[in-house]
């Protein structure tokens, strides 16, 4: 994304018309399917579906997530973020092109899957994280 959010709406609020709105904004638009990024980024971080289930947690439910035929939860969203090693700015894209909340450090729980992304930490080591600091587990 070249554009920030928060300029994109300065220039909606602005706008005059919807369409030319659109026009010049229509490469910042949310339009990749979610499971085609998780396919690309499996692809870049040359990894199989099957390593991703497995570091994710989520077995076969892995392959109806990443075939589109399913929808994760918010939870198995964050497991895929933390199997894949997501970084902060690809975990935020991963959730916003499901429709899900995004990662909001103001909130703990979801400050600890932050710090945990960044450290890189594996699910075990997250799960333990947030059951250590009395958050549910993902």
């Amino acid at each position: 994304m070249k554009v920030s959010t928060f300029r994109m709406m300065e220039a909606l609020g602005e706008a005059e018309e919807l369409r030319a709105f659109a026009q010049e904004y229509q490469e910042e638009f949310l339009s990749e399917p979610a499971h085609v990024y998780l396919e690309r980024l499996l692809g870049e971080k040359q990894m199989t579906t099957a390593q991703m289930c497995e570091r994710a947690g989520l077995g076969n439910y892995g392959y109806k997530l990443l075939s589109g035929v399913r929808k994760p939860s918010r939870d198995a969203a964050l497991r895929i973020a933390v199997g894949l090693e997501m970084d902060m700015e690809q975990a935020q894209r991963y959730l916003r092109l499901l429709g899900l909340a995004r990662l909001d450090p103001r909130c703990y729980r979801d400050a600890t899957v932050i710090f945990a992304l960044g450290k890189k930490m594996d699910l075990a080591r997250t799960q333990a994280l947030l059951s250590e600091v009395g958050e549910a587990e993902l």
